[in-house]
């Protein structure tokens, strides 16, 4: 009996010992596995982790900045001013900048790669901003916060802004410490909330965050957006800035061709919209109406890219008001300018904001068709205007190229099928962008009677940023709004740089390298004529990138992969997209009004004097005929009545150079014409430091409007 006792003691025991063994092995491949699952997991964390260290490397590129103007102001000789080569009128205008053309194209050259270097071989010594190390990283993200902050107070959304200057009011910097208490009580109310409440991509969150955006751009639209020709007057934005946008438009319409007939300072934009053009009718209320849908498409498909991206939905509608206010000029209509600011929204914006679209599109299918498209769109985008169109380009070659360089050393088979793939995208990548580019240029060649000007494609880039010309400096203060601007994207290039050095294959930073590159070319804009008013123009691609990279901060401190005092810049970014979208949500009324407005007042002549001239051109002339027109709002009365210009070379709103207006003053002393009009008085006479009425002087005045601004010319042998 006791034998038996102790043999089943025994066979308990080995049992018990097989079994601790089991267990022991289980536990280790649990914890094995969730070690690996947490190395992958806390990839991204590692990348935020070390933004505290980067923003404040960022911050002492300031100082070389500051030292390379030094350098090359007492190294290199000042510039002469080229007045000679402009119009008198002009001469105010010109003020070249080749020392901030230096150090701008000095640093994003050598700034992006260095600091992605240092970054690489430097980002294991980050380790004191990571969250066992709280105090250090509360100190760094406290200070680059007061930085931002401080920079935000600098200007408002309201007449301050067309003085380039800090806003003169107390209630901005009350106004903005209250959007910084709204954004710390509103984090504190995310974090108290249950998680599934926070990331929920339960369609009634989708449905708010496009409830309140699409409503808000709508608004926009109607307020201001649509017009027809009752809408034109004689005020500079009409009669400069929308008739320079308007004549190439209305020439191509003609039967005229961009760098044959005439310089393309919009790019070859004006070749295609007239093109469209050409196949439908055309009127004031036409051209609104096609510009007002490109602007519903690429505001909606930013949003859509955003709202793809980030998971908390509490940002979706701060964004898309946001979002609304800074573009399509709606800051300086809330200040009264009717400023439609056609150059910029949509010329500017639609293939930037598309490419938004297709790049998120490529980063949830990345195949070969996905990024077709995106090649596409920088394509066509580069040809519509080479300053929006060229960083998309360049911006998807960059992330192509990249990925492949981090994913050179494995010899993972993910690896290697992701490299093939992405030799594959930038090979097809650089074929397309050639073959548009090739396609376009035979269309124009084939359409010309001669051989076109290829130097006219960068004409207007050579006198705007070689002379100067309506130039402004850019601010070299600590504090300075712009300083943000492109230490978040720096910043978001740097973060992507460490997530694929951890996981290569990773997707989830394609769409942060990408805007933050975007958006570093768009800043060009900016750079050469630094009002805050362009500042604003160009900020887009940095509001969408602070509110991916805060989206992800949230989620990743709720869930204890960064410590709460990475919650100070988010908190900031939030406190921006309240400050941004509160001018919006104040001006509900005057966007309302300006509504009823437009809808009471739809068909009246906002201006008597505008109105009389054209009806008196359209009494004179019929549609498809040749007429010169030697009149202010050359371009707008081209269009609405359309004609055709005889004469090569820019339009009068365009025409800068003395070589310009000579050329055009040859052609008006060397050819007849039966049909000339020629403006006079201050609102209608062209200003080109010449007589233009001097070729026509056997030319005999037909009629002249009721106002007595307009003549009708015609040989005297022509007269019945």
């Amino acid at each position: 009996m006791e034998e038996f006792v102790q043999q089943a003691a025994g066979a308990m025991h080995l049992s018990q010992k097989s079994t601790n063994l089991h267990c022991s092995k289980i536990i280790s491949r649990l914890q094995n596995t969730n070690s690996i699952e947490y190395q992958f997991n806390n990839m991204e964390t590692r990348a935020l982790s070390n933004v505290t260290a980067l923003l404040f490397y960022i911050i002492s590129l300031l100082f070389v900045a500051i030292f390379l103007s030094e350098f090359y102001q007492t190294t290199f000789p000042a510039e002469r001013t080229q007045y000679e080569l402009v119009l008198k009128q002009y001469y105010k205008l010109l003020k070249p900048e080749p020392d901030e053309r230096f150090i701008f194209l000095f640093l994003s050259v050598l700034t992006i790669p260095s600091s992605v270097a240092l970054f690489l071989i430097s980002d294991s010594n980050f380790q004191i901003f990571k969250k066992r190390h709280p105090v250090a990283a509360l100190s760094i993200n406290a200070i680059l916060a007061i930085l931002v902050v401080a920079g935000l107070s600098r200007f408002d959304f309201g007449r301050s802004l067309f003085l380039n200057g800090p806003a003169p009011a107390l209630s901005t910097l009350i106004r903005l410490l209250g959007c910084v208490v709204a954004a710390v009580v509103l984090l504190v109310a995310l974090f108290r909330l249950p998680p599934a409440l926070i990331t929920t991509q339960h369609r009634l969150a989708s449905a708010l965050g496009w409830g309140i955006f699409l409503p808000a751009m709508i608004l926009q639209i109607t307020a201001w957006r649509l017009f027809n020709e009752a809408s034109m007057r004689e005020t500079s934005p009409w009669s400069t800035s929308m008739d320079a946008f308007i004549y190439s438009i209305s020439q191509v319409i003609f039967g005229k061709t961009v760098l044959v007939n005439f310089p393309a300072q919009y790019g070859l934009s004006a070749e295609l919209i007239g093109g469209f053009f050409r196949l439908f009718p055309f009127s004031i209320l036409a051209f609104s109406l096609v510009f007002c849908v490109m602007q519903v498409i690429s505001l909606a498909a930013v949003f859509h890219a955003f709202a793809k991206e980030t998971r908390v939905w509490v940002l979706r509608p701060l964004f898309g008001l946001a979002l609304v206010l800074v573009t399509f000029a709606s800051v300086i209509m809330i200040n009264g300018v009717d400023e439609y600011y056609l150059q910029y929204w949509p010329l500017r914006f639609f293939w930037p904001a598309l490419s938004i679209f297709a790049l998120q599109a490529y980063k949830s299918t990345p195949d070969l068709r996905h990024a077709a498209a995106m090649s596409v769109i920088a394509a066509v985008g580069t040809i519509w205007n080479i300053e929006s169109g060229l960083p998309i380009a360049i911006g998807f070659a960059a992330l192509l190229a990249t990925k492949w360089a981090f994913n050179l050393g494995s010899r993972e088979a993910r690896s290697i099928a992701l490299r093939r793939h992405l030799l594959r995208a930038l090979l097809q990548h650089g074929i397309l962008f050639v073959a548009f580019a090739a396609a376009m240029a035979v269309y124009i060649s084939a359409k010309a009677e001669h051989p076109p000007h290829w130097g006219w494609l960068v004409e207007y880039q050579k006198l705007f940023y070689g002379l100067g010309v309506a130039m402004l400096p850019m601010p070299l203060t600590i504090t300075t709004p712009w300083m943000s601007v492109l230490a978040l994207y720096l910043l978001g290039l740097l973060m992507a740089a460490s997530a694929w050095r951890r996981t290569p294959c990773t997707r989830g930073y394609d769409l942060i390298f990408f805007v933050a590159l975007l958006g570093w070319g768009l800043f060009t804009y900016y750079q050469g004529r630094s009002h805050i008013l362009n500042l604003i123009n160009v900020c887009w691609p940095a509001i969408l990138l602070a509110t991916i990279l805060t989206d992800r901060a949230i989620r990743f401190v709720r869930t204890r992969r960064l410590s709460r005092p990475h919650l100070i810049l988010p908190a900031v970014a939030i406190a921006g997209l309240f400050y941004t979208a509160l001018p919006f949500v104040q001006n509900l009324g005057l966007f309302w009004q300006d509504t009823l407005t437009v809808i009471d007042t739809w068909g009246q002549a906002s201006s008597p004097l505008v109105s009389d001239e054209l009806a008196f051109i359209r009494e004179h002339t019929v549609p498809g005929q040749a007429c010169v027109l030697l009149t202010r709002r050359q371009g707008l009365y081209y269009a609405a009545a359309g004609l055709g210009n005889p004469i090569d070379g820019p339009g009068y709103s365009e025409m800068l150079t003395i070589k310009d207006r000579d050329a055009l003053m040859a052609q008006l002393n060397t050819r007849r014409f039966d049909c000339v009009f020629i403006g006079t008085g201050k609102d209608s006479e062209q200003y080109l430091d010449t007589d233009v009425s001097t070729p026509f002087r056997d030319y005999e005045t037909v009629a002249t409007n009721a106002k007595g601004t307009l003549h009708f010319l015609k040989p005297k042998k022509t007269i019945a």
